[in-house]
């Protein structure tokens, strides 16, 4: 039996990735789904050192816990996309 193709938009439902129809999905540090995903996304990766590092910084400074302050669940973490060259983007 042949195999059934399986359309982008499935695999993204089944990674959990938000699509819509007419507007391309930008994935962050996630190239692994945005790769099954095909040419529907485009996936920026982010320096990870730099995120990383702020997020330990956030989560253990000097004085209390920021969740531990807030009775937050997570933590975003502000970085800068890094610039591209390439004049097709």
């Amino acid at each position: 039996m042949p195999k059934k193709s399986v359309h982008n938009l499935d695999i993204s439902a089944q990674a959990h990735l938000p699509t819509h129809p007419k507007f391309p999905t930008i994935a962050f540090n996630r190239s692994e789904y945005a790769r099954l995903g095909g040419k529907d996304f485009y996936s920026v990766d982010v320096l990870p050192r730099s995120l990383g590092s702020e997020a330990v910084r956030l989560l253990f400074n000097d004085q209390r816990s920021v969740l531990e302050q807030t009775k937050a669940t997570s933590v975003i973490v502000p970085y800068r996309l890094p610039e591209f060259c390439d004049e097709t983007w």
